[in-house]
C-alpha cells in the first residue's frame, strides 16, 4: 500500500531531501506553532494576542513563529494603530499562504479520525450544503484514488529530459 517511484527516480539513495517538496514545506509550516498560527488565520485571527491565547503559546513562540511565516512569505504584515495605543501590526495570509488551505483542512480531517476519539471535536461543514467537507487524492475524472494508485515522477524539462531531485 505505497505510493510507485518512477523508475526515473530510482535508486531512492540518489535522491537530494533538500529537493523534496515535503521536506521543502515542512521547512516553512512544520512546527507545532506554526501549525496553530496558521489555523487561527484561516479561523480569521490576525493580531498577536489573539494569537498567544487562541493558540496557548508562549509570546515568544508567537513571536518567533509570525516573523517566520512572514519571513516566508506565507503572512503578511499590515500596521494598525489602536486610538491611544502604540501602532502593531496584523497578520494576514497571502497567496501563499491561502494555498496552505487543503493541507489544513486534511490535518483537521487526519486528526480528528485518527489522534481523537471518533470524528473529533470539530467538523468542517460546507455552509450551501451544510454536507461534511473531505479531502481526498482524486484522479481527473474525480475517482478517488488510493497510495498504490499513484506514482511519484519527476518534472519533466521542456526537452522531455527528467529533472533529478
Amino acid at each position: 500500500m505505497s505510493m510507485n517511484i518512477a523508475p526515473d527516480l530510482d535508486p531512492m539513495g540518489e535522491w537530494r531531501f533538500e529537493a523534496c517538496p515535503v521536506s521543502s514545506a515542512s521547512s516553512v509550516v512544520a512546527s507545532r506553532g506554526s501549525l496553530l498560527i496558521m489555523r487561527e488565520c484561516f479561523y480569521g485571527t490576525s493580531r498577536f494576542s489573539d494569537f498567544a491565547a487562541r493558540t496557548g503559546l508562549s509570546d515568544a513562540v508567537v513571536a518567533t513563529r509570525l516573523k517566520h511565516l512572514s519571513g516566508m512569505g506565507v503572512l503578511e504584515r499590515r500596521p494598525y494603530v489602536e486610538p491611544g495605543q502604540r501602532g502593531r501590526f496584523e497578520y494576514h495570509l497571502t497567496e501563499r499562504g491561502r494555498g496552505f488551505f487543503p493541507v489544513l483542512v486534511a490535518l483537521i480531517q487526519w486528526g480528528g479520525a485518527y489522534v481523537q476519539e471518533g470524528d473529533g471535536v470539530v467538523q468542517l461543514t460546507e455552509i450551501r450544503t451544510g454536507q461534511r467537507v473531505r479531502i481526498t487524492a482524486s484522479g481527473a475524472d474525480g475517482r478517488a484514488l488510493a497510495p498504490e494508485d499513484i506514482a511519484v515522477q519527476p518534472r519533466r524539462r521542456p526537452d522531455g529530459s527528467a529533472q533529478r531531485p
